[in-house]
């Protein structure tokens, strides 16, 4: 989906007669670049249809830089409250509906005759092969998580940063007993830095690792003043992330 070129900001409010997955897309496609709610009329949960659809919708970020090319007229299509198949709508479907029913339909395959490749088998940073240092080589993206998966210990929780930090530390292979925590679905920048607090809060007894750029650390930074005040200790590992650094982390894979 190309967005409609523009040089400005459009800013759109969303209400009932636009919260729909069809009408905000064609918002974005008239030139709608920020989404504004308005939270002095109406709670929170009125507005949830709204966020909910305005996080589904395809965008570079979770389309692969929209390589991903969906043919619609293959494509069914769950969202929140509505069903699309082909090019036909069903309105009042709701998606938990949905999923029950179509669970109920599903035919069960043994899973040894199915062509599916582990996850772990893909992962690029290993802490199962030994890692050389070799000081004349440059320090990339790829050697550096390659030296951080053998920091990782067991039973930790690895909080990624969305962009490099998330590509990149989503590609460890993760020891035993470890949680993951990415924010994939709105991708709002500085969100991890408050849930490396949150998790310090949560999980005193496990060793919590930070992932994040520094403009992202730039945004959230003050709540290093509530890890001190009670004393968490997470590992923080803020990097500066030059231009084009997320290209440049999936053109250094193997």
């Amino acid at each position: 989906m190309a967005l409609a070129p523009n040089k400005t900001n459009r800013v759109c409010t969303i209400g009932p007669a636009s919260e729909s997955p069809e009408i905000l897309r064609q918002m974005l496609h008239a030139g709608m670049n920020i989404a504004r709610l308005d939270f002095s009329h109406g709670e929170f949960s009125w507005h949830r249809p709204a966020i909910d659809n305005l996080g589904g919708l395809m965008t570079d970020f979770n389309t692969g830089g929209f390589t991903t090319n969906l043919d619609d007229s293959k494509t069914i299509s769950a969202n929140i409250r509505s069903v699309k198949i082909k090019h036909h709508y069903y309105e009042n479907v709701y998606l938990l509906d949905f999923i029950l029913g179509l669970t109920e339909r599903l035919s069960r395959r043994d899973p040894a005759t199915l062509d599916i490749r582990c996850a772990a088998h893909g992962c690029v940073h290993r802490h199962t092969e030994p890692y050389g240092a070799d000081a004349p080589k440059p320090l990339t993206i790829k050697r550096f998580f390659d030296r951080m998966s053998h920091f990782i210990g067991n039973n930790s929780i690895v909080i990624a940063e969305t962009g490099v930090s998330l590509f990149s530390a989503a590609e460890m292979l993760m020891p035993e007993g470890a949680a993951f925590v990415g924010q994939t679905f709105y991708g709002s920048i500085g969100y991890t830095v408050g849930a490396t607090l949150g998790v310090g809060m949560a999980a005193q007894d496990r060793h919590a690792v930070l992932f994040v750029g520094d403009g992202s650390f730039q945004m959230t930074c003050q709540d290093l003043s509530t890890m001190i005040r009670h004393r968490l200790k997470p590992v923080i590992n803020s990097s500066e992330q030059a231009r084009n650094s997320a290209p440049r982390s999936i053109k250094e894979r193997p």
